[in-house]
């Protein structure tokens, strides 16, 4: 089945990375909306999965309430959703829960762990119990009600919640390649305040092996919520 897949931009520099591969690896079809340049959100019938990408909440309040709106419509359409960093923020808000200033900063790569409950989670299917994922947030989302929380990391409670069989939202950033890190790590480092989990240095954006299994967690992650679209 090929799926056509749409993702919100809500800041130029917070790409699709390794979403780009995986559609091209499948022979998806792939497009995107970036709100942070004024662009229209699309008519739902023009995707069947729509992926919310990262940014920063005080610079998106010009359109951030049209798209928690417009995600909550996609939902409730039926539409395969994927939140992201801010994403999963946004996806919370979309269901009755709030995007909130976590008690820390969290960058770098740190270990996320599943939750007993996410043992037989059919969108999680595949992904190793214990994984390194790359981080850069400051903010948190509390679960609505209806949510499974999913997974979990040293220095955030709620890393990954499901909704229904098509709703998933991630806090940290698999689809982000070794470029991505490099720029935050030269350029916006100290856009977080300082803290025992803010960790992120350049040498980054060389740990080879854990940006490759963030790829193949993602690509799963994909593959799995293709499945309950089909």
């Amino acid at each position: 089945m090929t799926l056509r897949v749409h993702y919100l931009q809500n800041l130029a520099t917070a790409g699709v990375g390794n979403i780009a591969d995986w559609a091209g690896r499948q022979g998806h079809i792939l497009a995107g909306t970036a709100l942070d340049a004024g662009e229209s959100l699309p008519a739902l019938s023009t995707f069947d999965l729509l992926i919310v990408l990262g940014g920063v909440p005080g610079e998106c309040r010009s359109w951030i309430n049209d798209e928690i709106a417009f995600i909550r419509r996609a939902i409730d359409a039926g539409k395969g959703v994927l939140g992201i960093c801010l994403g999963s923020q946004l996806i919370a808000e979309a269901l009755g829960g709030k995007l909130i200033p976590h008690l820390h900063a969290e960058s770098g790569w740190w270990p996320v762990t599943l939750r007993t409950e996410a043992q037989d989670e059919p969108l999680l299917e595949g992904v190793a119990e214990e994984t390194r994922l790359f981080f850069f947030h400051r903010n948190t989302f509390t679960l609505p009600e209806g949510a499974r929380w999913l997974a979990t990391s040293p220095g955030c409670a709620h890393q990954m919640m499901a909704y229904g069989d098509r709703v998933l939202a991630i806090q940290a950033h698999p689809e982000m390649q070794a470029e991505g890190v490099a720029y935050l790590a030269c350029e916006k480092v100290d856009q977080l305040p300082a803290g025992p989990f803010h960790a992120l240095c350049p040498a980054d954006s060389s740990a080879s092996a854990d940006l490759a299994n963030a790829e193949r967690t993602l690509h799963r992650i994909l593959d799995n919520l293709s499945r309950a679209l089909a």
